[in-house]
């Protein structure tokens, strides 16, 4: 759905993966909310769980 349906996926600057929906085709003039990912388990300098 994600690479086939018209949404966007983008790298953020706090390392999280950030999803553009699809314009919604009734309202096409309003603005897209860009969602963030919060189930990311990589690309972090944290330390790793044990």
């Amino acid at each position: 759905m994600i690479h086939h349906g018209g949404w966007q996926v983008y790298l953020g600057a706090d390392r999280h993966p950030w999803f553009i929906p699809p314009a919604d085709p009734k309202h096409p003039d309003r603005p897209r909310e860009h969602l963030r990912s919060h189930a990311r388990r990589t690309m972090t300098s944290l330390p790793t769980a044990a």
